[in-house]
């Protein structure tokens, strides 16, 4: 459902698992940030995302990961905080997300931390942000779906 960007019937879906288990970090995860990217709900996407984050950082420390957090779940908890309007928190979660090897390479975390760096006026840091998202979309059906390479252009032509 999210990838037909049928909201709706994913939130409902999302739902469905969270009742039946309600420490399913990935439907935690997924709610959250959907709910924040729509600019709904924020308290209750904040719960969720800290939620999945904390227990998949627990999991992570139990296996032996060498890695203790998820950068995308990061990005997700500092997707949310941008949402709420906390620039500073969000900024330092999304980089630490591109410090961990899952984020690194995604290209939406990056255009994510260009989107916090330009509200805070940093148009240098965000302008890099921008270029490594749009090189990171080269060549991907992430660039390609939903125009979001073609975006992070728009934007990258917006800042001197």
């Amino acid at each position: 459902y999210l990838g037909q960007r049928d909201f709706a019937a994913s939130e409902r879906e999302l739902r469905a698992v969270l009742e039946d288990d309600p420490d399913d970090v990935l439907a935690l995860n997924n709610l959250g940030y959907h709910l924040a990217d729509e600019g709904r709900e924020l308290a209750e996407a904040e719960r969720l995302v800290r939620r999945a984050v904390e227990l998949d950082r627990a999991d992570r420390l139990k296996r032996g990961d060498p890695e203790a957090e998820s950068g995308t779940y990061l990005d997700s908890l500092a997707w949310v905080l941008f949402k709420r309007g906390d620039l500073q928190g969000a900024k330092a979660l999304f980089e630490r997300a591109v410090a961990l090897p899952d984020a690194a390479a995604d290209p939406t975390v990056w255009d994510h931390l260009g989107d916090v760096r330009f509200r805070l006026g940093d148009a240098a840091g965000a302008r890099a942000a921008w270029r490594a998202a749009d090189e990171r979309y080269t060549d991907t059906h992430v660039g390609r779906q939903f125009g979001r390479q073609a975006e992070v252009r728009r934007k990258l032509r917006r800042v001197p």
